[in-house]
């Protein structure tokens, strides 16, 4: 593998295209139960701003959703400087300790990155980003993995094997 490769994992939006096009759904719901509050009770109570709640929090979910399924940013990019991505902060090959497949709860294989240093890495964060990889990889030992989502069946694997060509080019 040559200095120069970089591997590119692109999300796959047909995932992002389902989920937004459930929260519009929940959406619609929501818009309707508020206006038939509205034409019912002809007072804003607390049914009302309970359905106009639910309308925010579902349309923000669906705009979210769409809007990654319409960009289609990259999942994990892999190249002689490190990791970055959509589900990877950017991190160097000199931060990285370990490259494993990791299996999840249901059976899914993802591909985990376990850090030398992860309270420095997490220091970097958002405060979003440190609560995400928090409640998402602390059960598996890595402290960066790409989710079965982003993957296609078998491509774990191959990235992890991938990843450790990149990684051992870059110590020599």
């Amino acid at each position: 593998m040559s200095d120069n490769t970089v591997i590119k994992v692109e999300i796959r939006p047909s995932s992002f295209f389902f989920l937004g096009g459930v929260f519009v759904v929940f959406t619609l719901c929501a818009l309707s139960f508020s206006g038939l509050t509205i034409w019912a009770d002809k007072e804003l109570g607390s049914a009302f701003w309970t359905a106009i709640l639910c309308l925010m929090i579902f349309g923000a979910l669906a705009v979210w959703m769409l809007g990654i399924a319409i960009k289609r940013p990259v999942a994990l990019r892999m190249d002689r400087h490190g990791i970055s991505g959509f589900y990877a902060d950017p991190a160097t090959w000199d931060e990285i300790e370990k490259i494993n497949v990791v299996a999840d709860n249901k059976g899914n294989l993802c591909l985990g990155f376990a850090l030398c240093d992860p309270v420095g890495f997490r220091d970097r964060q958002t405060p979003w980003r440190r609560f995400s990889y928090w409640s998402n990889n602390r059960g598996y030992g890595h402290h960066v993995m790409v989710p079965p989502v982003a993957l296609s069946k078998g491509q774990a694997e191959n990235l992890v094997t991938q990843a450790r060509q990149l990684k051992a080019n870059i110590a020599r």
